[in-house]
């Protein structure tokens, strides 16, 4: 399975991730030739649906701006969406929040049967289904 994260997700948490689970690939938006710093969201999210596999994403952003929700109702992409305060955590309690949820994280993400959003909330103890994709609401 192949893993997106946007640019709200630390570099080095990605990386991390991505040493540490050797059965699945995570790319940072950064680190993807298709993009530049003046990729619009809706233009990632249109390259990201069009891709097969299409893969996971991983954002601490539910795209606020109207546009970029229905683009993402529309994407047909599985989500997984670190909440509000995730961040806001140091470094190193970021990292075992995410190393400790990451089995659940696959293990859900791999069980859906059609594209969903995932949320994590701070205190990362367990994978909350929020919506389907198609269901997200508007803004």
């Amino acid at each position: 399975m192949n893993f997106f994260a946007d640019r709200n997700l630390a570099r080095t948490l990605i990386k991390m991730l991505d040493v540490y689970d050797q059965d699945h690939t995570l790319v940072r938006l950064d680190d993807d030739i298709r993009f530049n710093p003046r990729s619009t969201d809706i233009e990632i999210i249109k390259a990201l649906s069009s891709q097969t596999p299409r893969p996971v994403l991983l954002t601490a952003d539910l795209y606020r701006v109207p546009a970029e929700r229905k683009a993402l109702k529309e994407s047909y992409l599985t989500v997984v969406f670190f909440r509000s305060g995730f961040h806001e955590q140091d470094f190193h309690t970021q990292a075992v929040k995410v190393l400790s949820i990451w089995p659940e994280i696959v293990q859900q993400v791999t069980r859906c049967k059609e594209p969903t959003i995932f949320e994590i909330k701070p205190v990362a103890k367990k994978v909350d289904r929020f919506c389907k994709t198609v269901d997200l609401p508007s803004a």
